[in-house]
């Protein structure tokens, strides 16, 4: 019986949580997500299943035990084996003697479990205790004759199996051990990777590669001694001032309690164009703080006013600073290089700071390189920086490539990292990641003391074996992983696909397919070849066609539906309820009253079909028409006539004619012809005809159609001849 297939569940637009719920639950039952063990059984799954029973064994026999025999007590089995898989667990053991005349079946019992870090299996007690196994706690799951089963369970989950014979008295036998059997099932790898998968995903290794990437903040704007110092004027001048001659002049207005102050400038000029340096010195003391300070600027400027109209500008920012206050200190410098032709411009930016204060310590470096042509450019910017505070230590290092051209560009981004602290965090981190069109991509390492992770965020991932071969011995493509030789000690493998399997033993739970098997003997308990043969454990043979060229004895039996080409020898009795074949085939038209037919009338008396049946298409067969009754009832004459014809396919067959001079008087008439060979359906009829001037009257009777059978036993038939005359004007039979 073919597989039921449920339609798809697709969701409406804006489905709320309830709606969701309800798919979840529908797509679970009708095993379209989720473990197939999740999955509603119907009807049909049931009937399917009949077919398989024979293979599977599950279950509790019945059995018939005879209390009144004499039976030796069961022996303890031997041999046990236990062989988990994900869903299933194989179970085996030595056969009993065939000789021990005791056996009747085999018991199985389950007990669920769980495991000690070594391994060792225990049972939780009410109070939370936890309790070796013992067979009194067990369950009976199965029985079974014969010496292997599958029992199914959950994956991922252990338990301890305990088996025993039973004799045919229903007297149990000692169980195989006193410990039982263990045995642990495998998670699903979907399972697993799914867990390990969520694992990763929530992980602070995958979420930096996955996340933006993120130029360092600009230079003028980075001053991390704001945070350090508390208020400080100077700082709040920084944060408020672009220009750095404006901001050595605003220094000099400033209220101190003692100062210095000195500010140069050169320039030189010839029409639009000219070189400058201007630059000074500033420093101060008062009450809150101390601070020098010394700014240095470089700048030329170029304008050609012929048909070119080119501006070229150069220019070097120089800026540095050593600060002091009750709450720390801290150093500065800033380095700023520029040049432009046009709009196309190419820059330097440095930035380096210390800062010390009672409770925290931060070196910061920012060094960034940054080029212009119209809608191209490029950038590489590095930050570097430590910080250390009472409880807290971390060492940071990022690097930024950016290439653009247009609405497209390619960036890479470098991170190493170190924290620790005394709360017991400690990581230490290590990534490239990559952004190109919006494709990502990356590699990330993380340690933080409890467990490391490297993952490499890729379409195509492979190890090239370093012999300069193009097939890769490793490739992680598609989400496939494809390895080109492995040697693997132990492998849960879910679904396998192979062309070759090479193996010392192998060992299905649940049933082993294939078109062609060649190999030695085949022991078990059942055998099922694609539903159409199977012979079970108690010995019955079901089979859909078999051919036996030999002798088949058999003490009792059916047979439907058979065919016996040849000779059948019967000794006994034959009992039969129904002959078909066309040996005899009989038809009835039961004439409840007299009929009577007028002059020239054509009354038919039978007709019907004759269908080629088991016989018609492969010999020749007879119809016979008998129980007609008919009575000469006079006309206008001395002497009543009437014709009776037999068609068959609408041919005339045969005729009778009878002829009474007293005008009344009974015939009964019976005609016959031959039924030739034919695949098609064949009509006959029987007509009544009297003649011009005489009434037939049709009397009550059963009309009966018969077809016959030629069969072996009549030969050389013939007759209507004298016997004197010889019998060459015999009349044969039918033939």
């Amino acid at each position: 019986m073919g597989k039921t297939t449920l339609p798809g569940i697709t969701l409406p637009r804006g489905a709320d949580a309830s709606q969701r719920s309800i798919v979840d639950i529908l797509q679970k039952l009708s095993g379209q997500s989720g473990s197939g063990l999740d999955r509603a059984v119907l009807i049909r799954d049931l009937v399917d299943a009949k077919g398989i029973n024979l293979s599977r064994n599950r279950g509790v026999l019945e059995f018939e035990f005879d209390n009144s025999g004499d039976y030796s007590l069961p022996s303890a089995p031997t041999g046990v084996e236990v062989l988990p898989t994900f869903n299933t667990v194989f179970l085996r053991w030595n056969e009993p003697d065939p000789d021990d005349r005791w056996y009747a079946l085999t018991e199985i019992f389950r007990l669920r479990v769980h495991l000690e870090d070594d391994g060792t299996p225990y049972v939780e007690s009410g109070d939370g205790a936890h309790v070796a196994p013992a067979f009194s706690m067990a369950v009976r799951v199965l029985t079974v004759q014969g010496n292997l089963i599958t029992d199914y369970v959950d994956s991922g989950q252990s338990f301890v199996y305990w088996i025993r014979h039973v004799n045919k008295a229903g007297v149990s036998g000692p169980i195989h051990d006193t410990n039982g059997s263990l045995a642990t099932t495998y998670r699903t790898p979907l399972e697993v990777l799914e867990e390990y998968s969520a694992d990763i995903y929530q992980g602070e290794n995958y979420q930096w590669l996955r996340s933006e990437l993120r130029e360092v903040e600009n230079v003028h704007r980075i001053y991390h001694g704001a945070d350090v110092l508390g208020d400080s004027p100077l700082l709040s001048l920084i944060e408020g001032t672009d220009d750095l001659m404006e901001l050595l002049a605003q220094q000099q207005l400033m209220n101190a309690l003692d100062s210095y102050h000195q500010q140069e400038a050169i320039k030189v000029k010839f029409d639009k164009n000219y070189a400058k340096l201007s630059g000074g010195v500033h420093a101060a003391v008062n009450a809150d703080q101390a601070y020098v300070n010394r700014i240095e600027v470089l700048e030329s400027h170029w304008e050609d006013n012929g048909l070119a109209e080119n501006t070229i500008d150069a220019k070097i920012d120089a800026y540095n600073l050593a600060l002091t206050s009750p709450s720390g200190a801290l150093a500065t410098s800033i380095n700023n290089i520029r040049v432009n032709f046009n709009s196309n411009s190419s820059t330097i930016q440095e930035f380096a700071e210390a800062v010390a204060s009672a409770d925290r310590t931060i070196n910061s470096s920012i060094r960034t390189l940054n080029s212009t042509l119209s809608d191209t450019s490029s950038a590489l910017q590095t930050f570097q920086q430590t910080q250390t505070e009472e409880n807290r230590a971390r060492s940071t290092e990022i690097t930024n490539l950016s290439s653009v051209v247009g609405d497209y560009g390619a960036n890479l981004q470098t991170l190493t990292q170190t924290v620790a602290t005394n709360e017991g965090e400690y990581n230490a981190q290590w990534g490239i990641k990559t952004n190109v069109n919006d494709l990502r991509g990356g590699v990330g390492f993380y340690n933080d003391g409890t467990a490391t992770s490297f993952l490499v965020d890729s379409q195509a991932f492979a190890v090239t074996g370093g012999n300069g071969s193009p097939v890769f011995p490793f490739v992680i493509k598609d989400g496939k992983t494809v390895i080109k030789e492995a040697l693997i000690d132990t492998a849960a493998i879910y679904t396998l696909i192979a062309a070759n399997i090479v193996a010392e033993k192998i060992a299905a739970s649940i049933r082993i397919e294939s078109p062609v098997i060649n190999g030695g003997s085949i022991t078990g308990t059942s055998l099922n070849i694609n539903d159409r043969t199977k012979i079970s454990s108690t010995g019955l043979l079901e089979t859909l066609n078999a051919r036996i060229h030999g002798v088949i004895r058999a003490t009792s039996g059916e047979l439907d539906n058979v065919v016996i080409n040849e000779n059948c020898d019967i000794k006994g009795t034959l009992s039969v309820r129904n002959v078909d074949g066309d040996v005899v085939d009989r038809t009835v038209v039961v004439v409840p009253k007299d009929h009577d037919v007028g002059p020239s009338q054509r009354y038919v008396l039978i007709e019907g079909e004759i269908k080629p049946g088991v016989l018609g298409s492969i010999e020749n067969r007879i119809l016979v028409v008998s129980g007609i009754s008919l009575d000469h009832q006079g006309g206008g004459g001395s002497s009543s006539n009437f014709d009776v014809y037999l068609y068959l396919n609408g041919s005339q067959r045969q005729h009778f004619h009878s002829h009474n001079v007293e005008e009344e008087g009974s015939v009964t008439p019976q005609l016959g012809c031959l039924v030739p060979v034919s695949n098609q359906v064949q009509t006959f009829k029987v007509v009544l005809v009297p003649q011009v001037n005489d009434w037939v009257r049709v009397q009550q009777s059963a009309i009966v159609a018969d077809v016959f059978k030629r069969g072996s036993t009549f030969d050389k038939v013939q007759g209507l001849y004298l016997e004197s005359a010889g019998d060459s004007g015999a009349v044969k039979a039918l033939e």
